[in-house]
């Protein structure tokens, strides 16, 4: 019994560890990533699992470093299904090492730790020849791609569900509205980031 009962105050902790700092790293470079408002309640689903993802980053990478940081969530709204899903960062020593995806299933939020968009992102966020840009994250044909307020889309990542990426000329935007996002600070920015030009 007081085995269960110190293992519920070790979870309680660390919960809390990770309530304390929903912190925007990097936040020396400058570029918002637009997004939708994430629901609390997926906010909050995210949260009481942070524990349960601490010890999957454990048992299966090894990685028992306590100094473990959840970034700002951001949305991909899928085009197709016109539906949004949101991706969580999940860093170890302001590493980004996975995602925490949620999304809806019938009437529930779910989510799933993983590395996808991992190689994706860190790729995004190298600081070289960058200019400055709003983004946001659209899922189309299985493929997701960015919209910029510079350009209207370019290829993020090419699933291999799709059989072949779209070019961005190609693509048609049936659901998709700029007017969904928000950039306030205390709520959609993710991070102030550089976006390179290859």
């Amino acid at each position: 019994m007081k085995k269960i009962i110190g293992t519920f105050i070790f979870l309680a902790m660390s919960s809390t560890m990770f309530f304390l700092q929903p912190t925007v790293l990097a936040a020396e470079d400058n570029v918002t990533i637009l997004t939708e408002e994430p629901p609390q309640e997926l906010v909050q689903l995210v949260m009481f699992r942070l524990p349960y993802y601490s010890a999957m980053l454990a048992v299966d990478d090894k990685i028992s470093d306590q100094h473990q940081v959840l970034g700002k969530p951001f949305s991909i709204f899928n085009d197709d299904l016109n539906e949004t899903t949101f991706c969580f960062p999940f860093y170890v020593n302001k590493k980004l090492v996975k995602t925490v995806i949620g999304y809806r299933t019938h009437q529930s939020w779910q989510t799933n730790l993983s590395g996808f968009l991992v190689a994706e992102l860190k790729d995004l966020f190298t600081p070289q020849d960058c200019s400055f840009e709003n983004i946001a994250f659209i899922q189309k044909n299985e493929d997701i791609y960015l919209f910029t307020d510079a350009q209207p889309l370019t290829l993020f990542y090419d699933s291999k569900a799709s059989k072949g990426s779209l070019s961005p000329e190609k693509v048609k935007l049936r659901n998709f509205s700029e007017q969904s996002l928000v950039t306030t600070s205390n709520t959609a920015t993710f991070a102030q980031k550089k976006i390179c030009k290859s």
